[in-house]
């Protein structure tokens, strides 16, 4: 009998599952130092090894290419258009003579008194030709995208005009028989979600289409055909078939050759990206379905019961009641993973300096006081991985990288590491310009909704209302950018106090590195749905925003409208319930993905990927999932 036929026992078990998983991953990393294991000891226990091991992480868009030139390890990494070059070359030094010479690849590795130097340089190594070239293939993609654009406005036009048609018409029905005019006015209402998310998905879509075509295609080309064919297929569609047809119908005299290779452009590049976007959505249903199996611990599952359990997991995912705690550390203290694994226990992290902010609890306790046999409190909350913590790739804030507007335009949902010490940290005058920036960028804020409301003729009355809100709102938050400020003249102080009673006149400043403060979003799950409740709320969901307003287009002969419709609801509902967030934040990894049977997940994944195989799939999943979450995303939400 399948475990989803029992929910008390599916439930338990899923909870061991997940347990017994989590345990596992905190032995794992118990004793782990960043680049070696239990098994791997430091170098100051192991033999002599002056090159060590470069891993690519699964961010990058493309893997490095290694090779040995003029006694050098190089690694190159081709980043649109340019190269990032790292050169690691050993230097002995003669004692004698005090003077520092390059090692011949072909000397023995084993010398003493050798060093690992290792050059960072950046090349171009592209053309203006080809530049121009992508700027085509770009500018086709962008023109595609503007037409979307376009059609998604003109449909939200349209249904807005047609909610307020109807509206008026049952307003002002003198008959007082309103029976046939309220499913149509129900169904149009409950069709907006759909609409909006719908259009969302596809505008995401086209964009990354398009930033992927000015990037050389990185993720087009990991789709499983090969570059090489990728490639010709790219050239095909985008200057072939328009080029032939723009000479052809010149050949022929045409007058319309302009209108036809226009058309035909727009058609082929839309079956390139028909094929792009269905690509992306198999992908991500086929890592679901993959990784399903690690978080349940079950091989033999067949393909229902994992279509059934990844609609489960996402449904639970979005119904638990979770709380979400923002802590800065001292980037000297934090380790990996291993200090906030039990950050819920004892009601607070020790191992943090404080507390940024947190929020959630409402929905918690309006989870708890639901009726018993709808959701279920954890005996312990249970750790539900952040995608920062999940990859490690988090931005760090520098002297370099700062701007006037960093700081009040940054993405407040999102970790970031700020260094507060040494050469690259942020000055003062810095974090003082980002904070008189943030004071003039709320004065703005507040300034211009009470402008607007003031040319809308609103009453003086809910003006002062709502300007009471914004700056209550805004001296919420410039507190807690207050509070960041003073921890981190705090830790510069305790660090400069340190340094100076540990000074010993050494010349040797090797290990000076800057220390910075590490904000950090973690996310605990305190109440979950029972599966019984899920699966119900999962199926009414489906029938209000999927049955009812199909039903109505249909039953107006609205054919296209009823396709449209169709077609935006699978993208939500693919987004939706095959997302692999809620998989990977209960394994805390991209798993097993990619690796060879019987192999095992070092280090959780975070130092990059063993092979080029599970660097190739994990990094194709890890730009997948990056689209429900990139800046293109956020923009069109």
């Amino acid at each position: 009998m399948p475990a989803l036929d029992n929910p008390a026992a599916n439930s338990s078990d899923r909870t061991d599952f997940r347990e017994s998983m989590h345990r596992k991953h905190e032995d794992r990393n118990k004793s782990t130092l960043v680049g070696f294991t239990d098994d791997d000891p430091p170098s100051s226990s192991r033999r002599s090894n002056h090159h060590p091991r470069v891993l690519d992480h699964y961010s990058l868009p493309t893997p490095s290419s290694t090779v040995r030139f003029r006694s050098a390890h190089v690694h190159v990494y081709d980043s649109q258009g340019s190269q990032l070059i790292m050169e690691e070359r050993l230097t002995t030094r003669n004692t004698a003579q005090g003077k520092a010479s390059s090692l011949s690849l072909h000397e023995n590795w084993e010398q003493t008194n050798t060093t690992a130097n290792v050059t960072v340089k950046r090349v171009i190594n592209s053309s203006p030709e080809l530049l121009f070239l992508r700027g085509i293939y770009s500018a086709i993609a962008f023109f595609k995208g503007a037409f979307l654009f376009i059609f998604a406005v003109g449909l939200l036009l349209f249904l807005i005009s047609d909610l307020a048609n109807q509206a008026k018409v049952i307003i002002f029905n003198g008959t007082g028989d309103n029976k046939d005019l309220a499913f149509p006015l129900i169904g149009t209402i409950l069709s907006i979600p759909v609409f909006l998310h719908g259009l969302t998905q596809l505008m995401t879509l086209i964009t990354s289409f398009v930033t992927d075509v000015f990037a050389g295609s990185p993720l087009f080309n990991s789709f499983g055909c090969g570059v090489v064919l990728t490639n010709w297929i790219k050239f095909t569609f985008f200057i072939g078939i328009p080029a032939l047809t723009f000479v052809g119908l010149l050949l022929s005299g045409s007058q319309d050759f302009h209108s036809i290779t226009l058309i035909t452009t727009f058609v082929s590049v839309t079956f390139l990206f028909f094929c792009f976007s269905v690509g992306v959505v198999c992908l991500r249903v086929s890592s679901c379905l993959y990784l399903v199996k690690e978080l349940y611990e079950r091989e033999d599952m067949t393909t229902t019961e994992r279509l059934k359990y990844t609609i489960l997991t996402a449904e639970e995912s979005t119904l638990s009641g979770k709380v979400h705690k923002n802590y800065v550390y001292d980037s000297n203290v934090y380790d990996l993973k291993r200090l906030d694994s039990n950050s819920m226990i004892g009601g607070g992290n020790d191992k943090a300096l404080y507390l940024y902010s947190s929020h959630g609890q409402r929905y918690i306790k309006f989870t708890q006081l639901m009726p018993r046999g709808l959701f279920t409190t954890l005996d312990l909350p249970m750790r539900c991985w952040t995608q920062a913590e999940i990859d490690f790739n988090i931005p760090f804030y520098t002297k370099t990288s700062w701007s006037l507007e960093s700081v009040f335009c940054r993405i407040k949902n999102e970790s970031h590491i700020a260094l507060v010490s040494g050469p690259s940290a942020l000055t003062t005058q810095q974090s003082f310009s980002s904070m008189v920036c943030y004071f003039f960028g709320v004065v703005f804020y507040i300034l211009l909704v009470t402008g607007l409301m003031v040319f809308a003729q609103v009453s003086a009355t809910v003006i002062a209302a709502v300007v009471c809100l914004f700056v209550a709102y805004w001296l919420w938050q410039g507190r807690k950018e207050y509070r960041m400020i003073k921890h981190a003249n705090t830790i510069l102080r305790r660090l400069q106090s340190d340094g100076n009673d540990n000074a010993d006149g050494s010349d040797d400043n090797e290990d000076d590195y800057d220390s910075a403060l590490f904000q950090k979003w973690e996310t605990f799950m305190v109440t979950k749905p029972t599966p019984a409740f899920a699966w119900f709320s999962f199926i009414v969901k489906n029938i209000i925003i999927a049955m009812i307003p199909l039903s109505y287009f249909c039953y107006s002969r609205n054919l296209v409208g009823a396709m449209t419709y169709l077609v935006l609801f699978l993208l939500c509902f693919e987004k939706h319930y095959f997302d692999i967030g809620p998989i990977v934040e209960a394994l805390g990894s991209f798993g097993t993905l990619g690796m060879e049977p019987g192999t095992s997940l070092a280090h959780s994944g975070l130092l990059g990927a063993a092979t080029r195989n599970e660097w190739q799939q994990k990094s194709r999943l890890y730009h997948i999932t990056r689209m429900n979450n990139n800046a293109s995303r956020r923009i069109w939400s």
